[in-house]
């Protein structure tokens, strides 16, 4: 690609002149690595990008996760969000729709909740995020108990779950001819408003 080649070249540039390359410069290279398929490239480039100093933020990991998840290494795109946490980068609701819908996708949606409430517990779940795609796929899968439970661990872990995911939580329950826990999660919605 020729709009990658020119900004290698002028990164090369950068260096040479001896010009420190600031965040975006090298999201910018992150980004068109990973368009290119050459994600190891990408990681490699993060790699110096730290050991020159420059700290990576969330469009750096954001990036990254992306990558990893695309290629299927979802172990690897799940440590580099708990990286985000122990350098003090906020998770993004655009970290957790990557990391969620990449696991459903694969079939892990188990391990896509069990990350939620993972992050709620360490405080590290945007407030932002809405949760209704693991709801929404939760709730296909049938499984609409295990959806309440994990409702249930979000809010145990002290985050309040979206409005509309707990409306669409009530609805799959209401269909699902659980009536009982359907009321119950309006009750408890109403007494956290």
């Amino acid at each position: 690609n020729g709009q990658h080649d020119k900004a290698l070249s002028l990164y090369d540039r950068l260096i040479m002149d001896r010009v420190k390359p600031d965040v975006f410069t090298f999201n910018i290279l992150i980004s068109s690595y990973c368009r290119n398929s050459n994600f190891g490239s990408a990681v490699e480039l993060f790699k110096e990008m730290r050991a020159k100093g420059c700290e990576p933020n969330v469009v750096s990991f954001n990036t990254l996760i992306k990558g990893f998840i695309r290629d299927r290494k979802f172990e690897d795109g799940v440590n580099m969000a708990y990286e985000m946490i122990e350098l003090g980068c906020h998770i993004s609701s655009v970290t957790c729709e990557i990391l969620v819908n990449g696991l459903c996708k694969a079939g892990m949606t188990v391990k896509a909740c069990e990350l939620l409430i993972d992050f709620a517990r360490k405080k590290a779940l945007p407030a932002g995020f809405d949760c209704l795609d693991l709801i929404e796929r939760l709730c296909s899968e049938s499984n609409v108990v295990g959806a309440l439970e994990w409702m249930e661990e979000i809010w145990k872990a002290g985050t309040a779950p979206s409005l509309i995911a707990c409306s669409t939580l009530v609805e799959c329950l209401r269909k699902a001819g659980n009536l009982e826990e359907a009321l119950r999660l309006v009750d408890k919605m109403l007494k956290e408003d």
